[in-house]
C-alpha cells in the first residue's frame, strides 16, 4: 500500500479571522494546519511539529513583527518556504530583500490560492498583490 503524506502548513497571524479563513481554505486543499495567533507561541509550536512544508507569516503583530520572526525562523534553519501574508504590500521590496519566498496578500484570493501556493512550494517566487 502506498502512503501519501499530507502537507503541513504553519500559520502565524494575530488576527483570528484571517487564521480562520486561511486555515479553512488550506484544509480544503488537504493541508494539515497549525495556527499560531501570537508570536510568543511560535517556538513552542515549532518544537511540537514534525513537518513543516510552508509557513504563512503576517508582518504586523503585537510584540514583534513578521520580519523579526522571519529572521528567527531562518536562524533556526527552517527550510520551508515562508510566505508573507499581509495587507502591507508597500513593503514588497523589503519582503524580497529580507528573504520571504513570496507574498500572498490579504484579503485572500481564493481563486488563485492553490496555484500560487503550489508554485511557491515548487521553488518559484510569487508576489501576488491583488
Amino acid at each position: 500500500m502506498i502512503s501519501i503524506k499530507s502537507k503541513s502548513a504553519l500559520l502565524i497571524d494575530d488576527d483570528r479571522n484571517t487564521l480562520t479563513v486561511l486555515q479553512s481554505e488550506l484544509l480544503k486543499l488537504g493541508y494539515i494546519v497549525t495556527a499560531v495567533n501570537h508570536p510568543a507561541r511560535v517556538n513552542e509550536t515549532l518544537e511540537r511539529m514534525d513537518q513543516i512544508d510552508v509557513i504563512f507569516l503576517d508582518l504586523e503583530m503585537p510584540v514583534t513583527n513578521g520580519f523579526e520572526i522571519l529572521k528567527q525562523l531562518r536562524e533556526m534553519d527552517i527550510d520551508a518556504p515562508i510566505i508573507a501574508h499581509t495587507v502591507h504590500i508597500d513593503y514588497l521590496n523589503q519582503m524580497r530583500r529580507e528573504g520571504f519566498n513570496g507574498l500572498i496578500a490579504k484579503p485572500l484570493d481564493l481563486n488563485t490560492l492553490s496555484e500560487n501556493l503550489n508554485r511557491i512550494i515548487d521553488g518559484e517566487s510569487v508576489w501576488q498583490t491583488v
